[in-house]
């Protein structure tokens, strides 16, 4: 055990984020890279380590040019000392964050996951990665020039979701940048929420996917002192969500 997982209140985390540790413990041990890009071409540990980790530059290659289209005039986009990958997984955008961040830290609630991402650093002490099983994140206040989550809030529940963008606005500086995606309704079910079993030779782990409507995401962070600055269709979750990407600062 690293000191950075040593120090986290885990014996405070309740069931629901210790059977989510669980599963995607189960995922990376099955097969990592696809359970992060489900890619169905990708099944099998098919996904190519190179490969892989060119989308998630070209992935913040987009966001950076999102944030210059849409948020230069809100936020002052050359504060560029320290960002946070929030559900890191293997570190595909902690790894691209690096080339435009002087610090990067990435949080997951798999060990196994954050282990595999520590392997996979090429970036030096330019990222450090952590081990996160509480519903608080273990940064201090207003730490993170950005903060910046993708295809993750979804496969949590309603509830821990909305407390960590809570989290987010929290350890976002003033003046800061956060952005995440999160669907705001399911096309087929009524609650909008769904869990896909995926057979392993360790057992069968689930995929979960969520929804937040989106007066609840805008009442989250307005409660919690963050600032709306912007919201547009981003339609990452598959065709059977409507999915909603959000840019706040504070």
């Amino acid at each position: 055990m690293t000191s950075d997982e040593a120090a986290l209140p885990q014996e405070a985390a309740d069931s629901s984020l210790r059977e989510l540790q669980r599963n995607w413990d189960g995922l990376a041990r099955h097969d990592a890279m696809w359970a992060v890009l489900s890619d169905p071409a990708k099944i099998g540990r098919r996904w190519d380590r190179d490969e892989f980790f060119a989308s998630g530059r070209a992935e913040i290659a987009d966001l950076q040019r999102y944030m210059a289209s849409h948020l230069a005039e809100a936020v002052d986009l050359r504060r560029r000392a320290r960002a946070l990958d929030f559900g890191c997984g293997l570190g595909r955008l902690s790894q691209a964050l690096a080339e435009h961040f002087q610090q990067v830290d990435g949080v997951d609630i798999s060990s196994e996951t954050v282990q595999q991402a520590r392997a996979h650093n090429r970036q030096g002490e330019r990222v450090r990665y952590h081990v996160n099983l509480s519903e608080r994140l273990p940064f201090e206040d207003d730490a993170f020039d950005l903060v910046f989550t993708n295809i993750v809030l979804q496969h949590i529940d309603r509830g821990h979701a909305l407390g960590y963008i809570a989290e987010f606005v929290r350890v976002m500086k003033r003046g800061g940048l956060t952005i995440f995606s999160v669907p705001s309704r399911s096309l087929n079910s009524a609650d909008g929420v769904f869990a896909s079993p995926v057979e392993s030779g360790d057992g069968v782990f689930l995929i979960h996917m969520n929804t937040i409507a989106v007066d609840q995401v805008q009442e989250q962070i307005e409660r919690h002192g963050g600032r709306l600055i912007h919201m547009h269709d981003y339609p990452v979750a598959g065709p059977a969500y409507e999915c909603l990407r959000y840019a706040v600062t504070k």
